[in-house]
């Protein structure tokens, strides 16, 4: 099956993770753009939820983004995409829910859902 590339105008830059420690020595991951890969893609506005905690109304807001399953540099793009992986699109930084789907199994796109970094 062939890639729609034509759809995907946007480019995800993934971040790559870095493990390092807080001042008080304490584990902490920096993700840099540094050698970052890059993927075409198509973000669309997902879903949003709305609940009640501690007396606050509070919002999660999620986004579908549709990969190409190969990356600028030729590789697959599952090879750099994991449930921990932070993306940059279009200047902001989103962070994955869970895994990338194949859709329909057939290597044409990647769906993958996010959530805005904090």
């Amino acid at each position: 099956m062939n890639v729609p590339r034509h759809l995907m105008k946007q480019t995800a830059t993934i971040l790559v993770p870095t493990p390092s420690t807080n001042t008080d020595g304490s584990p902490k991951t920096i993700y840099t753009a540094s050698a970052a890969p890059t993927a075409k893609c198509s973000f669309q506005p997902g879903t949003s939820s709305n609940s009640l905690q501690l007396q606050r109304e509070m919002g999660v807001t999620t986004y579908d983004v549709y990969m190409d399953p190969v990356l600028s540099s030729g590789a697959a793009t599952t090879s750099a995409l994991n449930h921990a992986s932070r993306v940059t699109i279009g200047g902001v930084t989103y962070r994955m829910i869970g895994e990338p789907l194949n859709l329909c199994s057939e290597d044409a796109v990647l769906h993958c859902i996010m959530q805005r970094d904090t």
